[in-house]
């Protein structure tokens, strides 16, 4: 600040307790969403300790046709069924996934036919992210003097300023109601809403 007690502007007088003494200051954070981790294993003989992991059928996408009318908030079961051949259908038409493009490698059906084998889904799907992390605190700070040595500071905190909602990780059991659905079920948000505070000291 150039203005106020000290400065070059308004350092005198009725102006300079009113338009000096400001200050603003911020902490804001712009963070990319994490990969995408599908969290259910395949089913596997028990000595493994069940760490087999779903395929995905080659040329098919991952995402459904309608993952850009997705509605995360509508209550629709976004989860998939198992077919006895080990592929998947969807449960509703509201899905960000398509379960089309996975498959069970080792149901029932498969393993008998030619025993247990590793699915080829990767542990992390970098091409798809979890929502992005964006929030922005504010302070705005006034320091008013009295006489030399004491003053009154108000200060104005003001926490994620924007009131911006930042989803949790994406669901990645295949299983859920909520498959896809950023938070969850709960729809999970990182940061906290909006709440000012204010403070009001005396410096001496």
């Amino acid at each position: 600040m150039t203005a106020g007690p000290g400065k070059k502007h308004f350092s005198h007088g009725a102006a300079s307790k009113v338009l000096g003494g400001w200050q603003l200051s911020g902490v804001h954070r712009y963070q990319k969403g994490s990969p995408l981790v599908i969290n259910e294993f395949a089913n596997s003989p028990n000595f493994t300790g069940g760490n087999f992991r779903f395929s995905v059928l080659p040329g098919v996408p991952l995402l459904s046709p309608n993952a850009s009318s997705f509605q995360i908030l509508n209550g629709a079961d976004s989860g998939c069924t198992q077919n006895a051949d080990g592929t998947w259908h969807a449960n509703s038409t509201n899905n960000f996934f398509n379960c089309g493009a996975f498959l069970q490698p080792n149901a029932d059906s498969l393993v008998t036919q030619r025993g247990y084998v590793f699915g080829n889904l990767p542990v992390t799907l970098s091409n798809i992210r979890s929502p992005g992390y964006i929030n922005e605190d504010f302070a705005i700070l006034k320091r008013t003097s009295i006489t030399e040595g004491q003053s009154f500071i108000f200060k104005l905190d003001i926490p994620n300023a924007f009131n911006r909602h930042v989803f949790s990780g994406i669901d990645g059991n295949i299983f859920s109601s909520t498959f896809g659905v950023p938070g969850g079920g709960g729809h999970g948000v990182l940061n906290a809403p909006r709440q000012l505070q204010i403070t009001l000291r005396y410096q001496f």
